[in-house]
């Protein structure tokens, strides 16, 4: 067996790295071939005094320090202490099944994959009807498009895909590849994989391993997510000098949709039936599609949440890839802007 090393990049987690430690822990992978680095960005909500708990019981858990912060520095600062020859990320808001490690690293080394990850099942982070709302938003195919690990649709084995979540590497990856790119606060996950996929790399996705993952709790916290996602599209882009999936676009063409016409009203009046086309559009599919989920779950005073849910998702994503590109092209990427740094959790 491999040694595996996870890597658990985090800041003020105290309401879930108990839980998060405990699922790795009981995977029933060997202790002598398994190590859990909890890359601490500095909590100072009690985090690090529950992972020191962990550290004293475990001698297999350690934490170390990221003064960054962010994510992408938590994984780089994980992976260059690590000493597995594979290793697993592993994300702060999630639960994990007991054969998690060891299906993973089945795959990875029987596929030879550079990169093989799980299934996300969504669930809310509260019992409130905002949270179940928006955790359906984002295990819908109008709310993600075709995002298959977020569908967990397929029933094969595995399937190639394009990007997986919480990934579980080779440690000779990053030594081909590198690291993760620390100027992306999001979407590091996928430039990685895009840069896999463009040097002949393979990522899969096991359909039958899923994760039990916790959606935001607010629209706010909604918002603030996929606005970041969707700002840091264009960079992505610039980086690898290509485009990525046609899905990550079409909230853009959305808004550029509604926005467009509306501005152009001072030399053509008549353009705005435009905007007005494009929102009843919008409002009669996400009606239908928001009725439909709810009609099916058997909660119809849910469909109003989804409604609204589906809606902040759109708007959120195309406003921040708009401001994204305008960060690129126009500023050469030396703007940026606060809310494009904040975290969300």
């Amino acid at each position: 067996m491999s040694m595996v090393s996870v890597v658990v990049p985090c800041r003020n987690e105290a309401e879930h790295i108990g839980n998060v430690l405990d699922s790795i822990l009981r995977s029933g992978y060997p202790d002598e071939l398994l190590e859990v680095l909890v890359v601490d960005g500095l909590s100072d909500d009690g985090t690090r005094e529950i992972v020191r708990e962990y550290t004293v019981s475990h001698a297999n858990v350690r934490m170390i320090d990221n003064p960054a912060r962010y994510t992408a520095h938590g994984m780089n600062v994980g992976i260059r202490a690590a000493k597995g020859e594979i290793i697993i990320r592993v994300d702060s808001h999630a639960i994990y099944p007991p054969d998690y490690i060891a299906t993973l690293v089945c795959y990875s080394q029987r596929l030879l994959a550079d990169n093989v990850g799980p299934c996300l099942e969504t669930v809310p982070g509260d019992s409130s009807r905002t949270a179940v709302a928006i955790s359906r938003v984002l295990s819908n195919r109008f709310g993600v498009g075709n995002s298959a690990f977020r569908l967990a649709s397929s029933q094969a084995d595995y399937a190639e895909a394009d990007t997986v979540p919480f990934g579980c590497f080779r440690r000779e990856v990053f030594e081909r590849i590198g690291f993760f790119d620390e100027d992306l606060i999001r979407n590091q996950d996928n430039e990685f994989n895009e840069r896999i996929l463009a040097a002949g790399g393979s990522i899969y996705l096991i359909p039958s391993l899923k994760v039990r993952y916790f959606a935001r709790k607010t629209y706010r916290d909604l918002w603030l997510m996929l606005f970041q996602y969707g700002y840091y599209g264009p960079m992505v882009d610039r980086k690898l000098k290509r485009r990525s999936q046609l899905r990550r676009y079409v909230p853009a063409a959305f808004i550029a949709a509604l926005a467009v016409p509306l501005l152009a009203i001072p030399l053509e009046p008549w353009v705005a039936i435009v905007s007005v086309a494009t929102i009843s559009a919008h409002s009669s599919l996400n009606l239908g599609v928001s009725l439909a989920q709810t009609t099916r779950e058997g909660d119809l005073r849910l469909a109003p949440y989804l409604f609204w849910g589906f809606v902040v998702a759109h708007l959120s994503y195309g406003v921040g890839y708009w401001f994204g590109l305008w960060n690129e092209k126009v500023r050469k990427g030396k703007g940026g802007l606060r809310i494009s740094e904040r975290l969300s959790r």
